[in-house]
């Protein structure tokens, strides 16, 4: 059994749209509250590395994490053109575009992104 057709995300015809204020306002709101998320749990950490010096190891767990989750984000912002249809806060959306950026991130052998390969 077949699951429902989906329709793109962004526009097949070649039209684009203006990239929304709303994407924009969301993705900093999305990058601020994150920051702030992994600011706070660096901070709660630390009273137990106090206690248990082997948790260290989960400093750079959490810079790795805040990299995969703000990056997508980043991009979005960069290139907002893109990506005009996009609202980052809606889930959907969020892993859509993660999958893009990660995406073409592996395609590329120098870690580097344009707008085409996007």
């Amino acid at each position: 059994m077949a699951g429902p057709a989906l329709a793109s995300l962004l526009p097949q015809d070649g039209s684009r749209k203006a990239p929304s204020l709303l994407g924009l306002l969301e993705a900093m709101a999305l990058i601020a509250g994150l920051l702030l998320l992994f600011w706070h749990g660096v901070h709660a950490l630390q009273p137990a590395i106090h206690v248990h010096p082997a948790l260290a190891v989960l400093f750079p767990l959490f810079a790795a994490a805040a990299l995969a989750a703000l990056l997508p984000l980043m991009m979005f912002l960069s290139f907002r053109q893109e990506f005009a249809a996009l609202h980052p806060a809606w889930p959907p959306h969020y892993l859509f575009l993660a999958r893009r950026v990660f995406g073409a991130l592996v395609r590329n052998n120098q870690m580097k992104v344009s707008a085409k390969e996007l």
